[in-house]
């Protein structure tokens, strides 16, 4: 006879991979067909934003990025690689924590629920921008607040997290991509549509 408490952990294991499987492989196929196009304007260019044309807020990671991986296509696919490194972390602490809370619905639907890391299968633009850095900050100091860390590893996690949380997106700023990828026109497209945007919005000052 089978044991229904093994039984209905397993069936809520089940229903947890299969939702956060679908809503990753959505997500990953989608923006990898993104970058062998050549790159979108917020998910691959916001993130080459560099010192080239002068300082600006965001140019930190753009400018270390470019001086140190290939311009191009070659070097679209290695951030690819790193976004989808940077997104696996907080998903990785969060499949852990699931495993020892037995899987509880509670647990599977603040995880794996539309509004939690399910939320990029639906939208698949939300995927791989910069504000993952920020999700990734933050597991990486919940980890290093565990008690059962030793202190190196401690220091490791705050390290790590820390300028994560400095390279964050700042919105609000309507600045073109001076990158030197392929993706320079998307972007330059994009910052100019934006402008336009703003100005549209922006009321005329009384004569």
């Amino acid at each position: 006879m089978k044991n229904p408490v093994r039984a209905g952990l397993l069936g809520r294991a089940v229903v947890a991979w299969a939702v956060l499987g679908l809503a990753l492989w959505l997500t990953i196929s989608a923006y990898a067909a993104v970058v062998a196009s050549g790159g979108g304007p917020y998910q691959t260019a916001d993130w080459l934003i560099s010192y080239a044309g002068g300082f600006v807020r965001r140019g930190l990671f753009g400018a270390i990025y470019l001086a140190v991986f290939p311009p191009g296509q070659a070097g679209l696919w290695v951030l690819f690689a790193l976004q989808v490194l940077l997104y696996a972390i907080p998903i990785a602490y969060a499949v852990l924590w699931l495993t020892r809370s037995k899987y509880t619905w509670l647990g599977v639907a603040l995880v794996c629920g539309p509004a939690a890391f399910a939320f990029v299968g639906w939208d698949t633009d939300g995927f791989a921008r910069k504000e993952s850095l920020g999700l990734t900050a933050l597991t990486l100091l919940a980890i290093a607040a565990s008690p059962a860390r030793k202190l190196a590893a401690r220091q490791t996690f705050v390290v790590g997290g820390w300028p994560c949380t400095r390279w964050r997106c700042s919105r609000g700023r309507a600045t073109p991509c001076p990158c030197r990828a392929s993706c320079s026109s998307s972007c330059t497209r994009s910052a100019a549509g934006r402008r336009a945007g703003l100005v549209a919005r922006t009321p005329s000052s009384p004569r």
